[in-house]
């Protein structure tokens, strides 16, 4: 039996760490809400992000302290929505790649994600990642980032595991450092095509 790990942001979704061959998500955001990306993402993403993807802080009570310094005048729920309903660009190549391992009962699927419990729900069950996955292990659950092998001892824990029975495919180097200590096998994921061949399929 493979386990096999699927990061979500630039593994199953192109989004806020898109490439230049991808949209991000806040590409209109101040077009349709007034907001310059670049103050979003210093007063928050880069000032707080850790402590709300390591679920230490509230998402929503978080971006409702920056409004003033982001000159918004609607609501944090407003801003979140906009952010989950745009930054859900699947990758399609990838997610056919998904469909087909699970076909195969040698395999049972799961993610293992950077998130924070409100997009890691939206991801689950409003985009329909629950179809395709037995579970979501994020970061806001676990109490740790993905660059601490802890997460990943966290999940062996859980599943009742060891080391050799797990497989992570992510796109960041750091990640899948902080695998290969935590005794995983990774594949570092380039584009759907190499996975493929990395996987055999």
């Amino acid at each position: 039996m493979k386990y096999i790990f699927f990061d979500v942001n630039g593994v199953l979704i192109d989004g806020y760490h898109a490439s230049e061959m991808h949209s991000r998500w806040d590409k209109n955001l101040e077009r349709d809400l007034g907001i310059n990306p670049e103050d979003l993402k210093n007063a928050f993403f880069d000032r707080s992000f850790g402590d709300v993807v390591t679920g230490k802080k509230d998402l929503h009570k978080t971006i409702d302290d920056i409004l003033p310094e982001i000159n918004f005048k609607g609501t944090a729920k407003t801003l979140v929505d906009y952010w989950l309903e745009r930054d859900a660009a699947l990758n399609e190549e990838t997610m056919e790649i998904v469909r087909q391992l699970k076909q195969d009962p040698a395999h049972r699927l799961f993610i293992a994600t950077h998130q924070e419990k409100n997009r890691a729900h939206h991801l689950w069950y409003e985009l329909g990642f629950k179809d395709y996955f037995e579970e979501i292990f994020f970061s806001g659950r676990m109490g740790v980032r993905k660059t601490d092998p802890d997460f990943f001892n966290l999940i062996e824990k859980e599943l009742c595991l060891t080391e050799a029975d797990c497989l992570l495919i992510d796109n960041d180097p750091r990640v899948v450092q902080s695998a290969l200590d935590a005794g995983w096998k990774v594949i570092l994921f380039e584009n759907a095509d190499k996975l493929r061949e990395s996987l055999g399929l």
